[in-house]
């Protein structure tokens, strides 16, 4: 049922049964044209192997049941899905998954970078679905976590062992990674820090690596973080995803928060969905191909801007989503910010 408001927008709230719980499951949709297909890099690899979650898995088995996931969401055994640390490593970590093809390839060639976060008190591994995805589209995904998540440590932490992985002659990643072209993607408590270390992390790491640029930010059903992340809002592309039925994290802060931000920015509430539908399988989401769409436009794929930029801009008639937005700066982009 769609209600008119007074800006001449519609607002439209469905009711869904669990069998049937996510409209990006539609022909034409943001998910179906830009996941429903493998990648161009089968082989991936990674240096943590994620596993089915034991302390978290009575959660995730209720989750599953209550949004209807096709598959349940994987740990790799930090806080709290490790009840008691016994090491830094334990509550701030950052995992890599990767295109196999890159420990081959020629030395010169890097790949862009995604940082990942999960939401408050979560395992990283809860993102590895998403890191996974990227990487079979030739993104190094990094999943990280720092328990809390809201301030936006795990951002710089994730940086810094990135730092580190890239200047160990040991590592598979080794002069591979590209920090020209890092991204920050944030669920929940995450996507609060995300919106805000835009603004932060480039300053607080470019003596370490001076090349370092924060290339776009998605901020994922971002949360109650609006409020003390206020002002620090960066300079770099960001894609807002809302969920339709969000009871956790309800979007008004994450919409005030939008209508801020000076950079080019789209707010894109997907129908249907709620605050965790984002951590089921990514081919059962519409939130994971918006995400890959948006990275793929940053990085200059001429489709994927098709539906971001121009005047007859494809989001907005994707079944997926309602209300879909772009402020003045993401309006006048004739091509992706570089």
């Amino acid at each position: 049922m769609c209600e008119k408001l007074s800006d001449g927008t519609e607002d439209c709230k469905i009711v869904r049964n669990p069998e049937d719980h996510n409209a990006g499951n539609l022909e034409n949709s943001i998910m179906a044209q830009y996941f429903r297909s493998a990648g161009e890099y089968a082989d991936i690899s990674r240096t943590t192997k994620p596993f089915e979650c034991q302390t978290l898995g009575k959660h995730m088995r209720d989750l599953a049941k209550q949004y209807g996931y096709v598959e349940l969401p994987k740990c790799y055994g930090t806080f709290p899905e490790k009840k008691f640390p016994t090491s830094i490593n334990d509550l701030i970590s950052a995992h890599f998954v990767f295109p196999s093809f890159i420990k081959d390839a020629p030395q010169d060639q890097k790949l862009p970078i995604v940082l990942l976060g999960p939401g408050l008190f979560a395992d990283p591994g809860l993102q590895d679905h998403m890191a996974e995805l990227l990487a079979h589209h030739g993104f190094i995904g990094v999943p990280t976590s720092s328990s809390f998540n809201g301030f936006g440590e795990q951002f710089l932490a994730a940086t810094i062992i990135a730092d580190k992985a890239n200047k160990d002659p040991n590592h598979p990643l080794h002069g591979r990674i590209d920090f020209s072209r890092l991204y920050m993607f944030g669920h929940s408590a995450s996507g609060d820090s995300a919106l805000g270390m835009n603004g932060v992390l480039e300053r607080e790491m470019k003596r370490t690596i001076p090349e370092l640029r924060v290339a776009g930010v998605v901020g994922m059903t971002p949360s109650v973080g609006d409020f003390y992340w206020h002002g620090l809002t960066g300079k770099a592309p960001t894609l807002f995803v809302e969920a339709d039925m969000d009871h956790a994290a309800p979007f008004g802060l994450a919409r005030w928060r939008y209508g801020l931000l000076d950079q080019p920015a789209w707010w894109t509430p997907v129908r249907g969905s709620r605050h965790n539908t984002e951590m089921d399988a990514t081919y059962n989401t519409s939130e994971s191909g918006l995400t890959l769409a948006f990275l793929r436009f940053l990085e200059g794929d001429k489709e994927a801007a098709t539906w971001f930029i121009g005047d007859d801009w494809k989001l907005p008639k994707d079944k997926a989503l309602y209300d879909v937005r772009r402020n003045a700066a993401a309006d006048a982009l004739e091509a992706a910010p570089q």
